[in-house]
């Protein structure tokens, strides 16, 4: 069976969110483009790591005729090292995730402990021999200072979970949020 023909058989099966993506694929074959012009296409729409690593070397393949699953064959075994190594590296990089969110909650413990104990108490005393701040300063400098740690820490946490600081931004969110009901509701 030729690889377009692979590919319409594949899409009438189920494979879940691939399942449209291949079945655009055929369409686009079937309106005139050819299988190597789809499939970079689809390297395109998709855009994974993975993808792009395995579109080219279908093409390879398509191109060469001959035997393909001789191709295929040691491809599948390189996605499925590629996905057990990527399930490996999450699991190894949790507990640094977990350090991340750990210190987050130290410094905001830290800040309603110093607040409920030591500045409300010490109020119009200097702090470090400058002039004095109100307790409301002190508590907007803590609130910034909450918001930067949660951001930067929120990226780098992903960074290490998920390889890029764009996916840090929900962990970014996340531990901004913490520290804005943190100071909100404690203090």
């Amino acid at each position: 069976m030729t690889l377009p023909n692979a590919l319409e058989e594949a899409a009438k099966r189920d494979y879940g969110p691939l399942t449209s993506e291949l079945k655009r694929m055929t369409v686009q074959i079937s309106w005139g483009a050819s299988f190597e012009e789809a499939l970079l296409a689809f390297g395109r729409r998709v855009g994974t790591v993975l993808t792009q690593r395995t579109v080219p070397m279908i093409i390879e393949a398509s191109r060469a005729g001959g035997r393909v699953e001789k191709v295929f064959e040691p491809m599948g075994k390189f996605i499925q090292t590629t996905n057990l190594l990527e399930k490996e590296r999450k699991t190894q990089t949790r507990p640094y995730i977990a350090i991340i969110y750990v210190a987050l909650l130290v410094f905001l413990f830290t800040i309603v402990l110093l607040f409920k104990t030591f500045f409300t108490s010490g109020e119009g005393v200097p702090l470090l021999s400058t002039p004095t701040m109100s307790p409301a300063e002190m508590q907007r400098i803590f609130f910034h200072l909450s918001l930067i740690q949660g951001l930067f820490g929120g990226l780098v946490a992903g960074k290490m979970g998920e390889g890029t600081m764009s996916a840090g931004l929900k962990h970014s969110l996340v531990m901004m949020l913490l520290g804005f009901v943190a100071l909100k509701f404690f203090l």
